[in-house]
């Protein structure tokens, strides 16, 4: 974990994102952003980076001090002996922290040497170290006759580097320039003619640059010889290619940014941003993974474990992290109908939470290795797989693993036949996912309700609750639970002798999984439009 946890409100990313990159080139770890992929504890990972943390930067902001969040963060840091608040925009901290001596960061946009960064370093540094934190010496800050000394000094210093007249020169006969100087470079070379109108088209683009290197090194090519002409053309290339490396990076970087803030409100938006972002990143393992996540939720399974493959291949992730993504690689193969590899990824992640002390991601692998049970038909082996996840989970104070393993201990008895204590798990899963939030635990067990509603024969109930599920499912592009929904609807509407209703339904359904390439699922909304078709043939031939 890093060494410094940063509390803030989503409002203010752009500059907490500056702040973390400056402390990070400053030797400080940082642990900020709160963009989690799928598959995480939302309020697990951050409270176990607070925890983990020797120091909490509260960054206050208008924004931040109407913030529950970061007002509670700010003062379970302060109770732990570990705040250090900042000003990133002139406001009044609100109380108690108002009393605290708060590092004023207002007009800082990201120089190192001055408006109160080097104190916070040394703040910092010296929590580190265990020392009192040394005094900053005072920088001179500019003043305009400074600023027009300096100038001036900087005006002298290019026209006698460069030539002032031979920059104009250049930018005004910039195809003048080019053929002379291209000319003069492949003189009795062999190079082709359109080799050499491309180099002097590159070289016309450079005559108008005002980067003080490139006119340099042009005028090297002017006045130089053969052999330091060719180093600066060297020089040129490596500095136009870090330009634009630089340019795709930043670029990369607004992209998977403006994906990360819009991953659980807009999953379509996010994707488009992400894929953006990949253009000019593509192999950035922060990227890859984001996207597999939301791929896995738009249902385009092969695109999930593709962008995840990727991540695993590069090798520069940790133990912990593998152990994430191949719990996710596990969820597209079982949904996909894939037990058997499922299980082999999921025992893999086992191994690795096991390795690396993640008794988090061990309980909800017990309850993923419970769901290969369930899908093959061992209810019994399922459901000690999910009551070893509830037990794990109920020690380490984690509800969302406790749910998981509730509603999943339903659907076993919902097999069984079981519907009074599939409904009691259900109510609990309920309860627990109102408290979490937790979006698509909530679909799933108004699902199980669904399910229970149909074995029982209340298939208006069933057909009410399952269209409910499927808009908020459209909603919020989920694409798993959406089809679950239709094959619920297509159940009761057999009940309620709409049969053609039924097929219809049936067939979505079928459509749907066909494309994902989920057989056993696309089996069961076969045999259910099967069983609807022949129903309505028995209804018709009884009319007639």
């Amino acid at each position: 974990m890093a060494d410094v946890f940063i509390s803030y409100s989503s409002a203010d990313r752009d500059r907490v994102s500056l702040l973390a990159e400056k402390l990070g080139k400053a030797g400080i770890s940082v642990w900020w952003d709160r963009a989690l992929v799928a598959g995480e504890s939302y309020e697990t990972e951050i409270d176990k980076a607070l925890a983990a943390a020797k120091a909490v930067i509260v960054a206050w902001t208008p924004a931040s001090i109407a913030s529950d969040w970061v007002r509670s963060e700010a003062d379970d840091a302060r109770r732990q002996g570990k705040l250090i608040p900042i000003l990133l925009e002139a406001c009044q901290p609100p109380k108690p922290f108002d009393r605290l001596h708060t590092q004023d960061l207002s007009n800082w946009r990201g120089d190192v040497g001055n408006q109160g960064f080097p104190e916070l370093v040394e703040a910092l540094q010296s929590r580190f170290d265990g020392r009192v934190a040394r005094p900053i010496p005072w920088r001179r800050r500019l003043t305009l006759p400074a600023i027009g000394t300096v100038a001036l000094a900087a005006l002298l210093f290019v026209f006698s580097i460069t030539g002032i007249a031979d920059i104009a020169l250049r930018r005004f006969g910039a195809d003048s320039f080019a053929t002379r100087s291209s000319s003069q470079l492949t003189a009795g070379d062999a190079a082709q003619p359109q080799t050499q109108e491309d180099f002097k088209r590159v070289l016309s683009e450079l005559a108008t640059s005002f980067d003080l290197r490139t006119q340099r090194a042009l005028t090297t090519l002017d006045r130089g010889s053969r052999s330091e002409a060719i180093i600066a053309l060297r020089t040129l290339a490596e500095d136009q290619g870090q330009a634009i490396e630089g340019q795709m990076q930043r670029a990369a970087s607004l992209w998977r940014q403006i994906g990360l803030l819009r991953f659980n409100e807009s999953p379509s938006e996010a994707i488009s941003a992400l894929e953006q972002a990949r253009r000019f990143a593509p192999d950035d393992p922060t990227i890859l993974t984001a996207l597999g996540a939301l791929y896995a939720r738009k249902g385009r399974l092969a695109d999930a474990e593709d962008a995840y493959r990727r991540v695993l291949a590069q090798g520069a992730i940790n133990g912990q992290d593998e152990g994430r993504v191949r719990q996710v690689i596990g969820h597209a193969k079982i949904d996909s109908g894939a037990l058997d590899a499922a299980q082999r990824e999921f025992e893999t992640a086992l191994e690795l939470s096991r390795q690396s002390g993640d008794e988090y991601l061990e309980a909800d692998l017990k309850v993923d290795l419970g769901r290969v049970d369930l899908a093959r038909g061992d209810n019994d082996a399922a459901r000690r797989k999910f009551a070893d996840a509830k037990d794990l989970a109920s020690a380490l104070g984690y509800p969302a693993a406790i749910a998981y393993a509730d509603l999943n201990a339903a659907e076993s008895y919902i097999a069984d036949g079981n519907y009074t204590e599939a409904s009691k798990r259900l109510r609990e899963a309920q309860l627990a996912a109102e408290q979490l939030a937790d979006q698509f635990l909530k679909l799933f067990v108004s699902l199980g309700v669904a399910k229970v509603a149909n074995r029982t024969g209340e298939h208006a109930r069933a057909l009410d609750v399952a269209k409910g599920v499927e808009i908020a499912a459209d909603k919020d592009s989920l694409r798993l639970p959406a089809l679950e929904a239709q094959l619920q609807q297509a159940d009761a509407l057999i009940g309620l002798g709409r049969f053609e209703e039924a097929v219809a339904a049936a067939n979505e359904a079928a459509t749907g999984y066909k494309s994902l390439g989920s057989a056993s699922d696309l089996a069961i909304a076969k045999a259910l439009a099967a069983a609807a078709e022949a129903k309505q043939k028995g209804a018709s031939g009884e009319a007639g």
